[in-house]
C-alpha cells in the first residue's frame, strides 16, 4: 500500500496518475473542495443571519433563518396541499418534521377526515 520512511512518517502511492493524494490548496492555505453538510450549514445560517439584519429585521425575534425555510414550506403546502411535496421541496427526511415546521397537526386532522370519510 505505501512505503514507510525513517521517524514513522510514510508515503501513500497514488491509485492513478490521475487522482491527487490530497485536496489541493488556495493561496491563502485554505484547502479547495466541497465542505462538510455542517460547515455549508452554518455557512447558509450565518449568511441569512446578515441577510436579515441588514434589511432591518435583525430586531424582530420572530424572524430567523428558519423562517425562510418555514415561508417555503407553507408556500409548497398551500400549492399542493400534501406534506411530502413540502418535505421534498425543502429536503427533509421526516414527514414529521416537515408537518410541523408548516404547522400541520396529524391528530387533529385525524377525526375530521374520518368523520368526512364515513
Amino acid at each position: 500500500m505505501g512505503t514507510a520512511r525513517p521517524g514513522g512518517q510514510g508515503r501513500l502511492r497514488r491509485q492513478t496518475a490521475t487522482q491527487p493524494r490530497c485536496r489541493p490548496r488556495l493561496p491563502s492555505g485554505r484547502f479547495v473542495g466541497p465542505a462538510p453538510d455542517e460547515h455549508l450549514q452554518a455557512r447558509a445560517c450565518v449568511a441569512l443571519s446578515d441577510l436579515i439584519r441588514r434589511i432591518g429585521l435583525g430586531a424582530e425575534p420572530r424572524v430567523k433563518p428558519a423562517s425562510l425555510t418555514a415561508f417555503a414550506g407553507v408556500r409548497i403546502f398551500g400549492d399542493t396541499g400534501k406534506i411530502e411535496d413540502v418535505a421534498r421541496g425543502l429536503g427533509l427526511r421526516s414527514l414529521d418534521r416537515a408537518a410541523d415546521l408548516v404547522g400541520y397537526d396529524w391528530a387533529q386532522l385525524a377525526p375530521e377526515q374520518q368523520a368526512a370519510d364515513a
